[in-house]
């Protein structure tokens, strides 16, 4: 069976988590405190145990809580996870599974710091994470659920108390809102923007309607990141794809490891209009020492480019040819057929 067949989205995955914590609990196995949390979305809007994580105190805990699942996932396993150069993860079965649990707990987390309308680093660190996270098992449905909260709400939020805060000279207070969390990190705003920019352009591919709104009103002052953004969207939509590869794969401007991620995904989304203009455009290529077919059809590596080129012979698209180097003559469709 496949990875793919395999799979179970989020929702489910957590039905099936209630499910076999219900089964421990009536076998008399104890369950941990955090593992009885449940989410607010359940609570039916009533003050009962599934409202404990509007509480700042019991939110940091969980976090924590989540932090050691992490801390074990990578104790056996590469982290961050390597992605193909195809835009596919590489990600096992077992290994996606883990970490879809762990987004999981991100989203109880998050419904948590909603519900209790958390705005501080603790918050704006949650959610990056959790942003992160979807990244590297490619959930697009979680990655969206993320963003829509952090950009620009939670963003503009943070700002906008940090600056009361500041001119009311507040130091220490006693309201849960100015509570100071220990997991005081930077916060990565032009980076999580520009991946969220990157993921509409890549869900609603190849339409740019909501993309190209965002960008005008997210780029400000048009940063070096903001830039790439608006770059990778013009080649696709002008289908530059030599452009864009080159951009993606070749470029000598250093660039988060998330943004080229998403960079990757895109540049493979955009495959199969390159293949169609190849076949419209030539007999015959081949894998040849400039790697110039490996760069025009977005990869980094010839293996990749000998497979790609397999599944294409497969679906009869083209037939290998005997020669000192990779060589393929394209099949052209017979006149009067589709």
């Amino acid at each position: 069976m496949s990875a793919k067949s395999r799979y179970v989205p989020p929702a489910l995955r957590h039905r099936e988590d209630e499910r076999k914590r219900r089964e421990r609990a009536e076998k008399g196995k104890p369950l941990d405190r955090m593992e009885r949390l449940a989410m607010i979305s359940r609570s039916g809007g009533s003050e009962d145990a599934n409202d404990t994580l509007k509480d700042y105190n019991v939110q940091e805990e969980f976090r924590e809580y989540i932090e050691k699942h992490i801390s074990a996932y990578k104790a056996t396993n590469p982290f961050p996870p390597a992605l193909n150069d195809d835009g596919s993860s590489s990600l096992s079965p077992s290994q996606r599974e883990t970490l879809t649990n762990i987004l999981i707990m991100f989203r109880k987390l998050r419904e948590g710091i909603l519900a209790s309308r958390r705005v501080d680093h603790f918050a704006i660190e949650t959610y990056e994470t959790s942003a992160r996270l979807a990244v590297y098992c490619q959930e697009d449905k979680a990655l969206s659920s993320v963003f829509g909260r952090l950009v620009p709400d939670l963003y503009n939020a943070y700002d906008e108390a940090t600056l009361t805060a500041g001119l009311s000279n507040l130091t220490t207070s006693a309201a849960p809102a100015a509570t100071v969390s220990a997991r005081q990190v930077p916060s990565k705003r032009d980076e999580f923007t520009a991946v969220y920019l990157l993921h509409l352009l890549h869900v609603a591919y190849p339409s740019q309607r909501d993309f190209l709104p965002r960008l005008k009103a997210l780029s400000g002052q048009a940063p070096a990141t903001f830039r790439l953004v608006a770059a990778t969207a013009a080649h696709v939509r002008r289908g530059s794809f030599w452009a864009l590869s080159q951009l993606v794969l070749h470029s000598t401007q250093p660039r988060s490891d998330l943004i080229q991620r998403m960079l990757i995904v895109i540049l493979a989304k955009t495959r199969s209009r390159t293949w169609a203009t190849l076949k419209a455009a030539y007999m015959q290529v081949q894998l040849d020492k400039g790697n110039w077919l490996c760069s025009v059809l977005g990869f980094e590596k010839a293996a990749s480019v000998e497979r790609f080129m397999k599944e294409r012979a497969k679906l009869g698209e083209v037939v290998e040819k005997e020669a000192t180097l990779p060589t393929w003559t394209i099949q052209k469709a017979a006149k009067g057929r589709s």
